[in-house]
């Protein structure tokens, strides 16, 4: 199956503003903070319907963001950075494509625990055209840690939580815990580490449990310089078996 010419632009556009981040990548790295990122995946699953996907994504922080506070991977977390951002994703399938844009932001507001973020996504598919919005609130009670909920539009409200926690170990390495419940008709968990081997290279597994079907996704990231990372990530579902590449540039 090939993939049609909107999908191949939406690609070449992609490499084309890699290619030009890396002609800036020398004078990126005498800074030791960041104001922004953009990034790129692609991948497909090994399903009835072939699909693929590219993903094409650019983030803009309020405040500098501070590489050295731990895994880089983690740096906006750790520093509480308050975002915005948006994104394109075409997917293609059954001889047929379908496109995911959005915009979204989050916000850390200044000497408070107190966090919030929102998200705008509009879904194309064989002609119809659908928006749904989400909204996230929740705490960051010590360094390192936060708890939120969130609401999604048409689908109500579902008690639901999500934790993600940053351990410092000895050395430069860490863990990154996280895990998540949805009291829905599945009561969905999910559950994810990554072991940071230093503060550029990291391994992990994630896993989601919807009771009729459990994920597993094995993943990886290694950042070549403080602004340059490729990841990959192996995901095993009874729906079909996927491959996933992604890669990004902060200046």
């Amino acid at each position: 199956m090939k993939l049609d010419g909107k999908l191949c632009y939406r690609a070449l556009l992609c490499a084309g503003v890699s290619t030009g981040l890396l002609a800036h990548s020398a004078l990126a790295q005498q800074s030791s903070t960041y104001i922004g990122e953009v990034a790129g995946k692609a991948g497909f699953v090994d399903d009835d319907a072939d699909t693929k996907y590219i993903n094409a994504s650019a983030t803009l922080y309020l405040d500098p963001v501070k590489e050295n506070v731990g895994p880089l991977a983690e740096a906006a977390f750790l520093n509480r950075a308050t975002n915005f951002y948006v994104y394109d994703t075409i997917t293609e399938y059954y001889d047929d494509n379908a496109q995911d844009f959005g915009i979204g932001g989050e916000i850390y507001i200044p000497n408070s625990m107190f966090y919030a973020a929102a998200s705008y996504n509009r879904h194309k598919d064989d002609g119809n055209s659908d928006g749904t919005v989400t909204v996230k609130a929740g705490i960051t009670p010590v360094y390192g840690l936060r708890l939120l909920t969130a609401y999604t539009e048409d689908e109500g409200y579902d008690l639901n939580m999500e934790a993600k926690y940053i351990l410092d170990l000895p050395g430069a390495q860490a863990l990154n815990l996280e895990a998540g419940f949805r009291d829905d008709d599945s009561n969905t968990i999910t559950a994810a580490v990554d072991f940071y081997i230093n503060s550029h290279s990291s391994i992990g597994v994630a896993t989601v449990d919807t009771g009729a079907d459990t994920t597993y996704t094995f993943r990886g990231k290694h950042f070549f310089t403080n602004r340059f990372y490729v990841g990959g990530a192996l995901t095993s579902a009874d729906a079909g078996d996927s491959f996933e590449v992604n890669t990004g540039f902060r200046f």
